[in-house]
């Protein structure tokens, strides 16, 4: 980033459409590492030097200062400063030498080899058995037949590498981690006698988090002991934070829960209560905080949401981050199947992420019948009995639960249900939502194959 704001690591944004196609600005760099084993694709460094000619006077300035940098560094790499990111990486590729040109000249790519417009090695292998052997050999091909041949992506690469289609760069955003640490004059005794340094490390972190603008998802924790190896413990956050109180609170609950340190395998060795020597805080995980617009209406639900979210933070804390699970809507219209449990192990957002609406996830959710609140864990057959008693479609009349005969009151259904076609054709299941003569209202559903009776759940 001393040549440029600017930097990305091998971009590979797609074409834009092509009435949006302009031409790229002038002057752009790439920075090629040879890959460590012959036929892999090396990786690319691209600088966006837009501007910066007359920072350095001249861009040769610019190729002499990062090949002087890179070689004092030990870094083997291959330099070309090109108009197009396509053009640069295909003559650091196949050229040894570093290479500076201010046009788009296709004679400079005629003699390069075909894996220097950045084909699929399959695309490459494919011209390399027709005895195309240059990339001046495949542009004497009509473009017409090039796609039926070798896919499209074989004119997007050279489209790109001569700076007819744009190939705009995704910049590094470039952020200093949040750390803070104190070492201690001699050694703290006990953990109680910390809790004012944790205090003001902490403060520290929040004020550097509301520079930023952002919120900590992870705050990570090191305690160094004299002799003994570090202890480290890990705070996941379910939503942006940078309050102190908040975090100081979740900190200490961390510290205080943890089970106590193993025996030592020698007596001279330390133990947890000897006492700590330095303490760390780190932020590795960190999110934008955007204000929250917060409805008047909507006020009594969203103190609710946060309340929710700090309470799953405490039980994580408390239990465990592995104990503390979210039910997630899945689009499935078989009930059991239709959630699955959560937890921060899970890729995805975090659990108790309030960014969102989960059950949004499912296209259809809401949009069904009433469900009931407790299902079974697995279904339950029953015995049924039918009027009229010789029509196997028949509604339910009567229900025996065990030793237990019902007679049904009110029967609403069938609903019809069938589950995915990949696990067989004997999933069809008429749902039905009953009460009986004791109160009692139950979901029922009937398999058409086997004219079986099954319990799922009961309404509360």
């Amino acid at each position: 980033m001393r040549f440029s704001p600017v930097v990305a690591i091998e971009a590979a944004d797609p074409a834009p459409p092509p009435h949006k196609r302009r031409k790229p600005p002038l002057a752009r760099t790439a920075l090629i590492r040879g890959a460590a084993q012959a036929g892999l694709r090396p990786t690319a460094i691209f600088v966006d030097l837009t501007g910066c000619r007359q920072v350095f006077r001249g861009l040769h300035n610019v190729l002499r200062e990062a090949r002087s940098l890179l070689d004092r560094l030990g870094i083997a790499a291959r330099l070309a400063i090109a108009p197009a990111p396509g053009a640069a990486w295909a003559l650091a590729f196949g050229r040894t030498s570093d290479t500076l040109t201010e046009t788009l000249d296709p004679h400079l790519l005629s003699d390069l080899p075909p894996a220097a417009l950045r084909l699929e090695p399959e695309v490459v292998d494919a011209l390399h058995h027709l005895g195309i052997q240059t990339v001046g050999a495949l542009m004497r091909i009509p473009r017409t037949s090039l796609p039926s041949r070798f896919g499209e992506q074989i004119l997007l690469r050279i489209d790109q590498a001569l700076g007819g289609i744009p190939e705009p760069l995704t910049a590094v955003k470039l952020q200093s981690p949040i750390y803070e640490r104190m070492d201690f004059d001699g050694v703290a005794a006990t953990l109680e006698s910390t809790w004012s340094t944790f205090e003001l490390l902490i403060q520290r972190i929040s004020e550097d988090l509301l520079g930023r603008g952002c919120g900590a998802r992870q705050l990570d924790i090191e305690l160094f002991r004299p002799c003994d190896p570090s202890i480290q413990r890990t705070l996941h956050l379910t939503r942006p934070s940078r309050d102190p109180r908040g975090l100081f609170k979740l900190l200490r609950s961390a510290l205080e829960s943890q089970p106590p340190a193993p025996p030592p395998r020698r007596y001279e060795e330390s133990t947890i209560s000897d006492g700590f020597s330095a303490i760390a805080l780190a932020v590795p995980i960190f999110q934008q905080m955007l204000p929250e617009q917060v409805e008047l209406l909507d006020h009594e639900r969203h103190i609710g949401q946060v309340e929710m979210d700090r309470l799953i933070e405490r039980l994580r804390v408390r239990l465990g981050s592995g104990c503390v699970a979210r039910a997630r809507l899945i689009d499935s219209h078989v009930p059991e199947k239709r959630w699955r449990a959560e937890t921060e192990d899970c890729p995805g957002d975090y659990p108790g992420d309030s960014s969102g609406d989960w059950a949004g996830d499912c296209p259809d959710a809401g949009a069904t019948a009433a469900r009931p609140l407790c299902l079974l864990a697995a279904p339950i057959e029953v015995g049924v009995m039918v009027a009229p008693s010789h029509d196997r479609d028949g509604r339910p009349v009567l229900v025996r639960r065990g030793s237990v005969a019902r007679r049904v009151v009110h029967a609403v259904g069938p609903e019809r249900i069938a589950g995915p076609w990949w696990e067989g054709n004997d999933k069809t299941r008429d749902y039905f939502d009953i009460e009986t003569d004791s109160a009692d209202r139950w979901w029922m559903f009937r398999v058409n194959e086997t004219g079986k009776w099954y319990l799922q759940g009961e309404f509360l």
